[in-house]
């Protein structure tokens, strides 16, 4: 049995943009994206779904295992929330 958590890990690439206000990005294999705040439990913090992430020249692709330990588990909720 696969489990889809998962397998939707391995389908994702990261992306951190230095100095940005959200410098977090989660892109899933159709494009859709969460995009993150440092702070994203916090009620003041960011968690946002969209759809039709472009790639920019100030985003650095990094693997997921690199994401902070707070970033890594709340993207995992997000997306089992999502199933």
């Amino acid at each position: 049995m696969t489990n889809k958590k998962t397998t939707q890990i391995d389908n994702i690439k990261c992306y951190y943009t230095k100095g940005g206000a959200d410098p977090w990005t989660v892109v899933c294999e159709d494009k859709s994206y969460l995009t993150l705040s440092d702070d994203c439990d916090s009620p003041r913090g960011v968690s946002m779904w969209g759809h039709g992430y472009v790639y920019g020249p100030e985003d650095k692709e990094i693997p997921f295992d690199e994401l902070p330990p707070r970033i890594r588990e709340h993207v995992i909720e997000r997306m089992v929330e999502e199933e």
